[in-house]
């Protein structure tokens, strides 16, 4: 279901800092100590709960970071991007 509601940003600190909603926070998930996303889409600022597995925070893959950077990627940027795992990685 989703919902609209509106409030204020705030100063906080050298931050401006908005309130949610303890209802609108339920419905996703948010509560008082979550870890959260912030992702900037066109004019429009998404907040998302980062998911945890057991206990843990979900790793994303490097590729899925970095797919909305605007930026130009240098020839060495390209190569290490299109370099084969040699750890850990996730990709």
């Amino acid at each position: 279901m989703n919902s609209i509601t509106t409030t204020r940003a705030a100063k906080w600190g050298n931050s401006i800092g908005v309130r949610l909603s303890t209802r609108i926070a339920a419905q996703v998930g948010i509560t008082a100590h979550s870890e959260i996303a912030l992702e900037t889409n066109g004019h429009s600022i998404v907040i998302s709960p980062i998911k945890k597995e057991s206990g843990r925070i979900v790793r994303r893959p490097i590729k899925t970071l970095l797919k909305h950077v605007r930026h130009r990627l240098t020839t060495e940027d390209r190569a290490w991007l299109d370099m084969k795992p040699v750890g850990q990685e996730i990709w």
